[in-house]
């Protein structure tokens, strides 16, 4: 039995086929087959006597934007004692809060002159 689940995706255009995804087998399936709204999912085995149904327990969204900016190179650090996230992009230090993602603080930093 594999340890992995692959999702595959073909193109519609061009039927070329992509792995999409691929999970973890906890489950022990050979198939899994999800609803329209992907909040249920049936799974079974060849030649198994039975089929388990599983439901989503929380949905995910991470495709939302906590920052309008560009903050490539950035760095950033969390402060678990302090519930904030530090971010250092150039001259720029940013605080957000751990739980909301919200930025709670800006400090300006003077950069000394290049030689």
């Amino acid at each position: 039995m594999d340890d992995k689940i692959q999702f595959f995706y073909v193109d519609p255009e061009t039927l070329e086929v992509s792995l999409e995804n691929s999970m973890s087998n906890y489950m022990n399936c050979n198939f899994m087959y999800y609803g329209p709204k992907v909040k249920y999912c049936i799974t079974y085995q060849n030649g198994g006597k039975k089929i388990q149904i599983f439901r989503r327990k929380v949905y995910h969204n991470f495709k939302v934007s906590v920052e309008e900016s560009n903050l490539e190179g950035a760095k950033g650090i969390e402060y678990k004692s302090m519930g904030i996230i530090l971010v250092s992009h150039i001259d720029k230090l940013y605080v957000y809060d751990k739980s909301t993602y919200r930025r709670i603080g800006r400090v300006m930093v003077k950069l000394l002159d290049s030689e």
